[in-house]
């Protein structure tokens, strides 16, 4: 099932690279998500929270909106 993720990952220092690949791995082997190929859509923010270093992320089914969309386009 295609689904939206929307992740802020909290650095404690702004030296880190922003990736996404290890997050999208650890949701499949977590068995959240299936395979990280389900991602169609994708938003990200980098912060730098030098006390709290996390991770805030929220996962949504997008079938209505690729419904949509393949109707809008034929």
């Amino acid at each position: 099932e295609p689904v939206a993720l929307t992740a802020r990952i909290y650095y404690r220092s702004n030296r880190s690279d922003l990736d996404v690949s290890l997050l999208c791995d650890v949701l499949e082997q977590a068995g959240v998500i299936e395979n990280d190929r389900q991602i169609y859509q994708l938003v990200v923010e980098k912060q730098v929270d030098r006390r709290n270093p996390r991770v805030v992320l929220m996962l949504r089914t997008t079938l209505f909106w690729c419904s949509l969309l393949s109707e809008v386009s034929t």
